[in-house]
């Protein structure tokens, strides 16, 4: 995974390393379609995809278990 393939995702700079070799998620935060914040977290918890801001992430019993709620 590289800085290149996020920017091109998001379609906007991302202040982060320029590549990623370990398995795990790059979570970044936008707003206005500008990015607010870029980080990487282990291990490889959620499914790939584009969350909209109403995504809550919830531990359950520890970071193992990842739920993902939406209002939707």
């Amino acid at each position: 995974m590289s800085r290149e393939l996020v920017e091109g995702e998001v379609g906007a700079k991302a202040d982060m390393e320029d590549v990623f070799i370990q398995r795990g998620n790059i979570l970044v935060f936008m707003k206005n379609g500008a990015v607010q914040r870029a980080t990487f977290i282990t291990p490889n918890l959620l499914r790939d995809g584009t969350y909209g801001a109403d995504v809550k992430l919830q531990a359950a019993g520890g970071t193992a278990l990842i739920k993902l709620s939406s209002a939707k």
